[in-house]
Formats: structure tokens, sequence, C-alpha cells
């Protein structure tokens, strides 16, 4: 399915197993042959942990050989079903979403057929380490270090208000958080401190993987910006330029041809593109755009 969607990934084992991960609740579907070939596969997961709403999501696809007889349908209709029998006594809301990428347009058709409406995208950019990356040096009280694990759990914290403040998004659990971070490259990752007082407080940070699984498919090696994020009370310090370029100087040490990173865009802001202004000025170049569709699912006030 990688190679004849070609998306600009390639799904290696280690991601698969992820997907079982117990800080999802998750069921999955399959298709098969009468002689037992799996043939389609269907997976619905929705985190552990969460608030009154959550989203679902479902992924899978149709071998392409078996593609055009109607199971794609069928696999839709039913992770629909099992998305709302996931969410049903769980949350008070609830929607079903879906990452398309681009170049998938019998997909992005069938949903949108099946009442699926577009909720954001990512822009898919790198940027090549051929030439010098400029460091926007903090301020003097501002100190940027390697991620030790002994900072894992601030960080998870920040990441939790952060984006609980941009958007109001659910917390990470400890499991879901050790889950999403099982490519995590500590030599590229990195935190600002702020060493002013007695106790540093955690400014910002960036986090960076190393998918060496699509390294040969890509055809160059990569460093790939996870997230960065940096905390309300620093926003003025341009600390995201900070931490990106001390990322990418790292990767280019480790004799890395491209630094790469996914950015969201919500069409419903005011200037949905504007953000990407501050990534292109540090020398990325858009690549792909990966859109997510959501439905709303239907939540029993009964079962809560």
């Amino acid at each position: 399915m990688d190679r004849a969607d070609g998306t600009p990934y390639v799904t290696s084992y280690a991601e698969v197993l992820s997907y079982f991960d117990p800080a999802y609740l998750w069921r999955a579907t399959g298709a098969r042959t009468a002689a037992g070939k799996l043939i389609a596969f269907g997976l619905t997961r929705m985190p552990s942990m969460h608030g009154p709403s959550a989203d679902v999501l479902i992924s899978g696809g149709v071998h392409p050989a078996y593609r055009g007889g109607g199971y794609g349908r069928k696999l839709l209709a039913l992770q629909l079903q099992t998305a709302e029998q996931l969410a049903q006594g769980e949350v008070e809301a609830a929607r079903a979403c879906m990452h398309v990428d681009s170049g998938q347009e019998d997909l992005m058709d069938m949903l949108r057929r099946h009442g699926f409406e577009d909720a954001y995208a990512y822009v898919q950019l790198r940027r090549p380490l051929t030439y010098e990356v400029e460091l926007v040096v903090p301020p003097k009280h501002i100190s940027i270090e390697r991620l030790e694990p002994a900072l894992d759990e601030e960080v998870r914290k920040a990441h939790n208000a952060i984006f609980l403040e941009l958007a109001g998004q659910s917390p990470v659990s400890l499991d879901q958080w050790a889950s999403e971070r099982a490519f995590l490259e500590r030599n590229w990752s990195f935190v600002a401190m702020d060493r002013r007082g007695d106790r540093p407080r955690l400014a910002g940070y960036v986090l960076s993987g190393r998918y060496e699984q699509d390294w040969q498919e890509f055809g160059y090696s990569e460093g790939y910006i996870d997230e960065v994020a940096v905390q309300n009370e620093w926003s003025e310090h341009d600390l995201i330029s900070t931490l990106l370029g001390t990322a990418m100087n790292a990767y280019q040490a480790a004799g890395i041809d491209y630094a790469g990173m996914d950015v969201t865009i919500n069409p419903a802001a005011a200037s949905p593109w504007s953000e990407l202004e501050l990534y292109e000025a540090l020398g990325f170049e858009q690549t792909g755009q990966t859109y997510v569709l959501a439905q709303d699912l239907y939540i029993s006030r009964t079962n809560i």
C-alpha cells in the first residue's frame, strides 16, 4: 500500500507494533480471501487517557491488487461502527479522523461521500543541510541543553500545557508519550532552560526522531523534527528558531542530508498559512501535504 500510494514514508515493523500499544484503546478489522490471504485491514484507535472529547483515529486500506471491489467502502463502514462502540461510555463527544496523503484522491472522495469534512492538514517541509544553519542566539539567562531522561516528564507536562492552551487538546498520558517517542534521538533533541533564580524552568523544547527505515526509500538521510514548542511566557524570544537551528546543527554534525518536519495548518484560522513563513525563512521548502478528514460520531448521553 505504501508503494502503490506513493506515501512519503515506509511503515516499519516497529511502527506496526506501536499501533497496538496499551496507551490506546484499539480494535482491528481485516478481510481475507478464502485461502486466508489478508487483503484489507483497518485499525481504530483512541487514546486511553482523554478528556470529555476525543479523536478516534482510523487507518488502514485495501491491498492494491484487490481495489475496486467495494472492500474499501465496507471497511470504512465497519470502522465507523467500531469507532462509535469504542467511544461509547468513554467521552461526551468524539469524532472519527483519517489521514489522507496528497495524491490519494479516490480515498478523499470516498470519505467525503461518507460525510467526512476537512479538519486540518499537515504540510511536509524539508531543508537541505548542505549549507550553514544560522543560529539565533538566545538571551543570556536561557541555555540550550541536550534532552536528558530526567527532563522527559517535565517536557511531557509542558507539551500538555501548551497544546491545551493552543488547541484544547486532551493531556497525553505517560504510556502514550512513551509510545509516541519510540524513535526519539536524544543526540538531536534539546531543551531551552531559563536559568534565572534558584530553580531552572523549561522554556521550550525540540524533539527529533530518527526514522532510518524511511531513508532507503527516500534515497537520503533525514533528521526529523517531531515537535518544537515554546511556553507562552518565553514566546517573545524566538526560541523556536534557536531550537530548530540547534537541532539542524546536530543533524549536520552527524552527516545527515536533510531536516524534515510537518507543520499543522488549520483552514479555519484567520491566516492559516502564515506560520509557514517562519520555517521558510530558515530554508525549509514544502514537499507535500497530508489532510485530516473528520466526522462526528454519535455518542449516547445515557451511556456516559
